[in-house]
């Protein structure tokens, strides 16, 4: 395992963060949030021991079916004007519900 992966779990142990090794160079953490009951985020890091991670988040947002089409085109346009500094906004979610 490499010195960054050791240190993010040495950090996650310090802290109390509940996490799963999956192998040599990922880990799994589960968050609870009070809209769904868990955001599932795994932490890649680089298989060449680089301080380099990927992070991967599953569950973020549940959408009604009903307003799923509605969503497609929010994310499409928000990517459509994709900035450093660009975001769905929380009036673009609003209009979602």
């Amino acid at each position: 395992m490499g010195k960054y992966f050791d240190e993010c779990r040495a950090f996650f142990d310090a802290k109390g963060i509940k996490y799963e090794v999956k192998d040599e160079r990922c880990l799994a953490v589960s968050y609870s949030a009070d809209n769904i009951s868990s955001i599932r985020t795994l932490v890649i890091f680089d298989e060449d021991g680089e301080n380099m991670v990927s992070l991967r988040a599953y569950n973020l947002i549940k959408v009604p079916e009903d307003k799923f089409a509605k969503m497609l085109v929010a994310v499409n346009n928000a990517s459509l004007l994709s900035t450093p500094n660009s975001t769905l906004t929380a009036k673009t979610m609003q209009s979602l519900t």
